[in-house]
């Protein structure tokens, strides 16, 4: 069974606490409780807002990389990539190392925040479920939970950097790829925190790797998996980063004539003064 840490992980109403306190309270869209009233995180179907993997070299930073990535995606999805919603996936990293992209379409993210306006303040940001599961570097958090149509869905982390949902037969699949491509790599896991009932294809494909069914069974000496811990609220979908860039620039433009006008009077006065102290001597 999940611990109070992880509870609310599974995409019902909830406060998530951890060893370092309370964390925000979340919220799963659709859901029939009434919008919070209280400072909140919506959570959104993980299956529609994926993280892309996307290639790039270390020397590419700032909005080249952004650029890159993009068109990766563009040549990976065609013209699907034009009606696409995407983040750079930072997760609070600062040297322009990321490597996947969140997506969601952009009908899907405008009914999103059409969901939450009226919670204008409080709603804190718009993520996809499996991002509000703790996270740890080193170590996996897979949940199973049953989906809203009643068919079996799992949840993972696979560390900080990565993570994503799906219905449990496609999350076995997603998870024994990952397994070979962590033991190709020499970087399996330490530990996996299995979360929820079990589930025979999600469990087969952890075979072999030391699970534990909660935060507080994890062995001493192995970092605790935190949720929301990870710079995860930047990769919110409940607004436009560019609005945002736009809305700054037009208030700098509607400060620029005030401004000028300003230095003008500025500079006009120190002429004046220094006329003044010219007749004066």
């Amino acid at each position: 069974m999940p611990d109070a840490a992880t509870a609310s992980a599974t995409g019902l109403s909830g406060r998530v606490r951890g060893r370092a306190g309370a964390a925000p309270l979340l919220w799963r869209l659709g859901s029939d409780d009434a919008l919070p009233t209280s400072p909140f995180i919506a959570l959104v179907p993980g299956t529609e807002a994926p993280l892309l993997r996307v290639t790039l070299p270390d020397t590419l930073k700032g909005s080249a990389r952004e650029g890159v990535a993009l068109r990766q995606l563009r040549d990976r999805l065609g013209t699907g990539a034009e009606g696409l919603v995407l983040r750079p996936a930072r997760f609070g990293r600062r040297d322009d190392g990321w490597s996947a992209v969140l997506a969601a379409g952009q009908d899907a993210v405008a009914h999103w925040q059409a969901q939450v306006k009226a919670a204008r303040g409080r709603c804190k940001a718009v993520l996809p479920d499996y991002l509000a599961l703790p996270a740890a570097p080193g170590i996996w958090t897979v949940q199973t939970l049953p989906g809203p149509d009643g068919l079996p869905m799992a949840q993972a982390r696979l560390g900080p950097q990565d993570g994503f949902s799906a219905e449990a037969p496609l999350a076995a699949l997603m998870l024994v790829q990952a397994v070979e491509r962590a033991r190709a790599q020499g970087v399996l896991p330490a530990a996996v925190l299995r979360l929820g009932p079990s589930e025979a294809g999600v469990d087969g494909a952890l075979e072999g790797l030391p699970l534990f069914p909660s935060v507080d069974d994890l062995p001493p000496g192995l970092p605790r998996p935190r949720s929301l811990a990870h710079d995860e609220a930047a990769l919110d979908l409940g607004h436009d980063p560019r609005a945002v860039t736009e809305a700054a620039q037009a208030r700098l433009l509607n400060l620029r004539w005030p401004l000028a006008l300003a230095v003008i009077g500025l500079a006009a006065w120190a002429v004046a003064t220094e006329l003044q102290t010219r007749r004066e001597f």
